[in-house]
């Protein structure tokens, strides 16, 4: 099968994308987290997490040529391939394997198949509906932080929700005990 050769560097994310019917993302990660074993440490919901990785796919455009859910799958793959580097795969905790392919996934989400300046130049509603600033860091799409933060992954210590080293999310509180989904 397709994905028992996910670790390899020369995986087809097109092939993968003709396999799962057009729904390369989510089926890439969900394989992952289990792969990680992320479902089960976090206690992740599966359905809720399959919607997840299904909204994220929703949120690139099919039409644009090169920044689609394919690109995002690839990205996501070769993040993987990253991550099993020993000195990557011995220092690293679930919480962080998990933003790392989060990150991934979400990298170029809602991305228009144009750059910020061309957005700027041309005054599209996309450069201030996404409050684009022209930095070399590259966007900071407000779509994405709203996309993590209705469905961010997190889990409990001591009563705080947090996400350790990420700093793209901020910390969330409850009184519920284990992982839960925050929508």
């Amino acid at each position: 099968m397709l994905l028992q050769r996910v670790s390899q560097w020369p995986f087809n994310a097109f092939a993968l994308d003709r396999a799962t019917g057009g729904r390369p993302l989510p089926t890439l990660c969900f394989h992952l987290f289990h792969e990680y074993g992320l479902m089960n440490h976090f206690r992740l919901d599966p359905v809720r997490v399959w919607k997840f990785f299904s909204l994220v796919e929703e949120g690139y455009h099919s039409t644009n040529p090169y920044h689609n859910a394919v690109h995002a799958a690839d990205v996501t793959q070769a993040m993987h391939c990253f991550l099993q580097e020993e000195k990557m795969r011995s220092n690293l905790e679930p919480i962080e394997i998990a933003s790392s392919l989060i990150a991934a996934m979400t990298h170029d989400l809602d991305h228009p198949g144009v750059n910020q300046p061309f957005l700027v130049a041309t005054s599209n509603h996309l450069a201030s509906l996404y409050k684009v600033r022209l930095e070399p860091s590259g966007s900071r799409s407000s779509l994405k932080r709203d996309f993590l933060r209705r469905g961010c992954f997190v889990y409990r210590t001591g009563g705080d929700i947090v996400f350790r080293r990420c700093r793209m999310l901020r910390c969330w509180r409850t009184t519920t005990g284990g992982l839960r989904w925050v929508a």
